[in-house]
């Protein structure tokens, strides 16, 4: 599982160090889009099994408000995790064949399309939460 995380890491990695907005903090644009598919896909689950009420926060609170808890309670904890498991050193100097990057590049560009298409339709589908 180490190895399947360090790899995703580094494909993201590798993406945003192309670009000129993001190639400074390519690291941890990596790590924050990593979080953000497993928290896509976890609400996708919680959404399945109808456990939307075990996310903390309220509806009932300002837009604000629950963006920043979403970045204190979600994305915090997990950057720090992550950052602390896979060092910055250990990604950047990963060293993979082309044709791995290039088949775990497309894998992930289907896992990432599935994954948005399967939350639509299950928001679709299921109407509102709460």
């Amino acid at each position: 599982m180490r190895k399947a995380i360090e790899f995703i890491l580094y494909l993201f990695y590798k993406y945003y160090e192309r670009s000129r907005n993001t190639d400074r903090i390519a690291y941890e644009a990596a790590i924050l889009a990593f979080l953000f598919l497993i928290f896509l896909n976890l609400i996708t689950l919680l959404r399945i099994f109808n456990a939307t009420d075990l996310l903390p926060g309220s509806t009932s609170d300002p837009r604000w408000l629950q963006y920043l808890e979403a970045g204190v309670l979600y994305f915090l904890p997990g950057y720090l995790i992550v950052s602390r498991l896979f060092r910055k050193n250990k990604i950047i100097n990963l060293v993979f064949d082309e044709s791995k990057i290039r088949r775990g590049n497309v894998a992930l560009f289907l896992y990432v399309v599935f994954s948005f298409f399967t939350m639509i339709i299950l928001a679709v589908s299921m109407g509102p939460t709460r």
